[in-house]
Protein backbone atom coordinates (compact mmCIF):
# COMPACT_ATOMS: atom_id res chain seq x y z
CA UNK A 1 0.00 0.00 0.00
CA UNK A 2 2.35 2.26 1.11
CA UNK A 3 4.48 2.13 -2.71
CA UNK A 4 1.38 2.67 -4.55
CA UNK A 5 2.12 5.97 -6.29
CA UNK A 6 -0.74 8.46 -7.92
CA UNK A 7 -4.39 8.39 -6.90
CA UNK A 8 -6.25 4.48 -6.23
CA UNK A 9 -9.68 4.16 -5.70
CA UNK A 10 -10.80 1.47 -3.92
CA UNK A 11 -14.66 1.35 -4.26
CA UNK A 12 -18.19 -0.10 -4.95
CA UNK A 13 -19.99 0.76 -8.10
CA UNK A 14 -23.44 1.52 -6.86
CA UNK A 15 -22.60 2.66 -3.43
CA UNK A 16 -23.87 6.27 -3.39
CA UNK A 17 -20.47 7.05 -1.22
CA UNK A 18 -18.33 5.46 -3.95
CA UNK A 19 -20.10 7.62 -6.33
CA UNK A 20 -19.39 11.04 -4.97
CA UNK A 21 -15.89 10.48 -4.92
CA UNK A 22 -15.81 9.53 -8.33
CA UNK A 23 -17.43 12.21 -9.12
CA UNK A 24 -15.15 14.67 -7.90
CA UNK A 25 -12.22 12.92 -9.37
CA UNK A 26 -13.85 13.15 -12.59
CA UNK A 27 -14.91 16.70 -12.19
CA UNK A 28 -11.07 17.41 -11.48
CA UNK A 29 -9.91 15.73 -14.28
CA UNK A 30 -7.50 13.74 -12.15
CA UNK A 31 -5.99 10.27 -12.65
CA UNK A 32 -7.23 7.44 -10.88
CA UNK A 33 -6.68 3.71 -10.38
CA UNK A 34 -9.62 1.82 -9.83
CA UNK A 35 -10.07 -1.13 -7.44
CA UNK A 36 -13.92 -2.22 -7.69
CA UNK A 37 -15.20 -4.14 -4.96
CA UNK A 38 -18.16 -6.25 -5.01
CA UNK A 39 -20.35 -5.48 -1.60
CA UNK A 40 -22.50 -8.63 -2.33
CA UNK A 41 -19.79 -10.62 -2.33
CA UNK A 42 -18.21 -9.19 0.62
CA UNK A 43 -14.82 -8.24 -1.29
CA UNK A 44 -14.66 -5.50 1.75
CA UNK A 45 -13.81 -8.31 3.97
CA UNK A 46 -10.84 -9.48 2.27
CA UNK A 47 -7.51 -9.15 3.98
CA UNK A 48 -6.32 -7.29 1.17
CA UNK A 49 -8.94 -4.57 1.77
CA UNK A 50 -8.72 -4.42 5.53
CA UNK A 51 -5.08 -3.87 4.91
CA UNK A 52 -6.26 -0.90 3.85
CA UNK A 53 -9.45 0.24 5.91
CA UNK A 54 -9.73 -2.02 9.14
CA UNK A 55 -13.07 -0.73 9.56
CA UNK A 56 -13.88 -2.42 6.16
CA UNK A 57 -16.31 0.34 5.01
CA UNK A 58 -16.22 1.79 1.39
CA UNK A 59 -14.63 3.75 -0.35
CA UNK A 60 -10.85 4.12 0.57
CA UNK A 61 -8.32 6.52 -1.14
CA UNK A 62 -4.83 5.72 -1.40
CA UNK A 63 -2.48 8.50 -2.68
CA UNK A 64 0.91 7.62 -3.05
CA UNK A 65 0.76 5.77 -0.06
CA UNK A 66 -1.25 8.14 2.18
CA UNK A 67 -4.62 6.87 2.86
CA UNK A 68 -7.98 8.23 3.28
CA UNK A 69 -11.15 7.28 4.29
CA UNK A 70 -15.01 8.21 4.76
CA UNK A 71 -16.23 9.84 1.58
CA UNK A 72 -16.73 13.42 3.08
CA UNK A 73 -12.82 13.34 4.11
CA UNK A 74 -11.90 12.05 0.81
CA UNK A 75 -13.88 14.79 -0.46
CA UNK A 76 -12.20 17.70 1.43
CA UNK A 77 -8.72 15.80 0.97
CA UNK A 78 -8.63 16.49 -3.19
CA UNK A 79 -10.34 19.78 -2.73
CA UNK A 80 -7.31 20.27 -0.27
CA UNK A 81 -4.40 18.66 -2.44
CA UNK A 82 -6.08 18.95 -6.20
CA UNK A 83 -7.42 22.82 -6.00
CA UNK A 84 -8.19 23.29 -9.74
CA UNK A 85 -11.16 23.38 -10.78
CA UNK A 86 -11.98 25.06 -7.70
CA UNK A 87 -15.45 23.01 -6.20
CA UNK A 88 -15.10 24.61 -2.17
CA UNK A 89 -16.32 28.42 -1.87
CA UNK A 90 -14.02 31.06 -0.55
CA UNK A 91 -16.20 33.01 1.81
CA UNK A 92 -16.08 31.33 5.20
CA UNK A 93 -19.97 31.57 5.82
CA UNK A 94 -20.37 29.66 2.39
CA UNK A 95 -17.43 27.42 3.38
CA UNK A 96 -19.01 26.14 6.13
CA UNK A 97 -22.76 25.75 4.93
CA UNK A 98 -20.83 23.63 2.05
CA UNK A 99 -19.23 21.54 4.75
CA UNK A 100 -22.67 21.06 6.30
CA UNK A 101 -24.23 20.06 3.61
CA UNK A 102 -20.87 17.12 2.68
CA UNK A 103 -21.20 15.86 6.51
CA UNK A 104 -24.83 15.65 6.38
CA UNK A 105 -24.80 13.91 3.12
CA UNK A 106 -22.53 11.01 4.23
CA UNK A 107 -23.80 10.79 8.11
CA UNK A 108 -27.34 10.71 7.26
CA UNK A 109 -27.54 7.89 5.25
CA UNK A 110 -27.69 5.26 7.50
CA UNK A 111 -31.07 6.73 8.78
CA UNK A 112 -32.26 7.88 5.94
CA UNK A 113 -31.79 6.63 2.17
CA UNK A 114 -29.99 3.32 3.42
CA UNK A 115 -33.34 1.97 5.60
CA UNK A 116 -35.44 2.74 2.52
CA UNK A 117 -33.01 1.50 -0.47
CA UNK A 118 -32.78 -1.96 1.51
CA UNK A 119 -36.77 -2.52 2.56
CA UNK A 120 -37.39 -1.31 -0.84
CA UNK A 121 -35.17 -3.36 -2.99
CA UNK A 122 -34.67 -6.48 -0.23
CA UNK A 123 -31.17 -6.16 -0.64
CA UNK A 124 -29.00 -7.65 2.30
CA UNK A 125 -26.30 -5.54 3.58
CA UNK A 126 -24.15 -8.75 4.84
CA UNK A 127 -24.63 -12.05 4.42
CA UNK A 128 -25.56 -14.18 7.93
CA UNK A 129 -22.15 -16.03 8.23
CA UNK A 130 -20.54 -13.27 7.62
CA UNK A 131 -21.69 -10.98 11.17
CA UNK A 132 -19.63 -12.35 12.96
CA UNK A 133 -16.53 -11.44 11.93
CA UNK A 134 -18.02 -8.23 11.28
CA UNK A 135 -18.58 -7.80 15.07
CA UNK A 136 -14.99 -8.09 15.52
CA UNK A 137 -14.25 -5.80 12.56
CA UNK A 138 -15.89 -2.74 13.15
CA UNK A 139 -15.66 -0.52 16.77
CA UNK A 140 -19.05 1.15 15.97
CA UNK A 141 -22.13 -0.55 17.26
CA UNK A 142 -24.06 1.56 15.62
CA UNK A 143 -23.32 0.24 12.40
CA UNK A 144 -23.20 -3.65 13.40
CA UNK A 145 -26.71 -2.63 14.98
CA UNK A 146 -27.57 -1.66 11.53
CA UNK A 147 -26.40 -4.58 9.60
CA UNK A 148 -28.21 -6.46 12.35
CA UNK A 149 -31.41 -5.10 11.20
CA UNK A 150 -30.88 -5.37 7.90
CA UNK A 151 -30.71 -8.98 8.22
CA UNK A 152 -33.45 -9.17 10.61
CA UNK A 153 -35.37 -7.02 8.23
CA UNK A 154 -36.36 -3.09 9.12
CA UNK A 155 -39.68 -2.71 10.73
CA UNK A 156 -42.42 -0.65 9.45
CA UNK A 157 -41.49 2.10 11.96
CA UNK A 158 -38.25 2.11 10.88
CA UNK A 159 -39.04 3.10 7.18
CA UNK A 160 -41.89 5.53 8.05
CA UNK A 161 -38.86 6.91 9.37
CA UNK A 162 -36.47 6.89 7.47
CA UNK A 163 -39.40 8.54 4.80
CA UNK A 164 -40.23 11.38 6.54
CA UNK A 165 -36.30 12.39 7.38
CA UNK A 166 -36.42 11.93 3.47
CA UNK A 167 -38.73 13.99 2.59
CA UNK A 168 -37.39 16.64 5.46
CA UNK A 169 -34.11 16.73 3.33
CA UNK A 170 -35.44 17.38 -0.02
CA UNK A 171 -37.98 19.91 1.04
CA UNK A 172 -34.82 21.84 2.69
CA UNK A 173 -33.01 20.96 -0.31
CA UNK A 174 -36.29 22.09 -2.31
CA UNK A 175 -36.45 25.62 -0.84
CA UNK A 176 -32.60 26.42 -1.63
CA UNK A 177 -32.93 25.36 -5.14
CA UNK A 178 -36.27 26.98 -5.70
CA UNK A 179 -33.72 30.50 -4.75
CA UNK A 180 -30.68 29.24 -6.50
CA UNK A 181 -29.15 26.61 -9.16
CA UNK A 182 -26.93 25.22 -6.66
CA UNK A 183 -26.78 24.30 -3.29
CA UNK A 184 -24.27 26.93 -1.69
CA UNK A 185 -23.48 29.84 -3.11
CA UNK A 186 -24.97 29.94 -6.07
CA UNK A 187 -22.18 27.45 -7.84
CA UNK A 188 -21.81 23.92 -8.34
CA UNK A 189 -19.48 22.28 -5.80
CA UNK A 190 -18.71 19.84 -3.26
CA UNK A 191 -22.26 20.28 -1.13
CA UNK A 192 -23.75 19.40 -5.11
CA UNK A 193 -21.07 16.25 -5.73
CA UNK A 194 -21.59 14.88 -2.34
CA UNK A 195 -25.93 14.97 -2.47
CA UNK A 196 -26.07 14.19 -6.26
CA UNK A 197 -26.03 9.76 -5.73
CA UNK A 198 -28.32 10.09 -2.75
CA UNK A 199 -30.68 11.96 -4.44
CA UNK A 200 -30.24 9.74 -7.47
CA UNK A 201 -30.96 6.31 -5.73
CA UNK A 202 -34.13 7.54 -4.71
CA UNK A 203 -35.18 8.57 -8.00
CA UNK A 204 -34.23 5.58 -9.50
CA UNK A 205 -35.92 3.31 -6.64
CA UNK A 206 -38.96 4.98 -7.01
CA UNK A 207 -39.18 7.72 -4.30
CA UNK A 208 -42.03 10.24 -4.25
CA UNK A 209 -40.51 13.39 -5.61
CA UNK A 210 -43.02 14.53 -7.49
CA UNK A 211 -43.25 17.25 -4.48
CA UNK A 212 -39.57 18.98 -5.09
CA UNK A 213 -39.26 20.13 -9.04
CA UNK A 214 -36.46 22.06 -8.25
CA UNK A 215 -34.62 19.17 -6.97
CA UNK A 216 -35.53 17.61 -9.60
CA UNK A 217 -34.35 20.27 -12.20
CA UNK A 218 -31.24 20.21 -10.58
CA UNK A 219 -30.54 16.28 -10.52
CA UNK A 220 -31.33 16.30 -14.42
CA UNK A 221 -28.87 19.19 -14.71
CA UNK A 222 -25.60 17.39 -12.68
CA UNK A 223 -26.95 14.06 -14.05
CA UNK A 224 -26.19 15.58 -17.63
CA UNK A 225 -23.02 16.84 -16.82
CA UNK A 226 -19.87 14.63 -18.87
CA UNK A 227 -18.47 13.90 -15.55
CA UNK A 228 -21.47 12.47 -13.98
CA UNK A 229 -21.27 10.32 -16.99
CA UNK A 230 -17.86 8.69 -16.39
CA UNK A 231 -18.62 8.59 -12.69
CA UNK A 232 -21.05 6.83 -12.87
CA UNK A 233 -22.14 5.56 -16.13
CA UNK A 234 -25.02 4.52 -17.33
CA UNK A 235 -28.04 3.95 -14.28
CA UNK A 236 -30.76 1.35 -14.40
CA UNK A 237 -34.52 2.75 -15.08
CA UNK A 238 -36.78 4.39 -12.76
CA UNK A 239 -38.68 1.89 -10.77
CA UNK A 240 -42.29 3.49 -10.49
CA UNK A 241 -44.16 3.66 -7.10
CA UNK A 242 -47.04 1.06 -8.58
CA UNK A 243 -44.34 -1.57 -8.78
CA UNK A 244 -42.57 -1.14 -5.77
CA UNK A 245 -45.34 -1.34 -3.49
CA UNK A 246 -46.10 -5.02 -4.55
CA UNK A 247 -42.51 -6.15 -4.02
CA UNK A 248 -42.37 -4.61 -0.54
CA UNK A 249 -45.97 -6.77 0.26
CA UNK A 250 -44.04 -9.45 -1.38
CA UNK A 251 -41.11 -9.43 1.27
CA UNK A 252 -43.12 -9.02 4.10
CA UNK A 253 -45.13 -11.92 3.46
CA UNK A 254 -41.98 -14.09 2.85
CA UNK A 255 -40.46 -12.81 5.72
CA UNK A 256 -43.36 -13.18 8.06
Amino acid sequence: MQALTGLHLYHAKLSNSSMRVRLLLEEKRLAWASHLLDATKQDNLAESYLRINPTSLIPALVHDGVVVTESSDILYYLEEHFAEPRLAPVEEGERAEMREWVDLAASSHPTTLKPWMYAITGTLTKRPEDMERYRELQSDPDLVAFHQRSLDGFSDEEVADAVERNHAILARMEGGLTEAPWLVGGVYGLADIAWFPNVLLLDLLGFPMSDYPAVRRWLAVVRSRPAAGRAIGSSPFRLPGWLLRPVIRLRKALRG
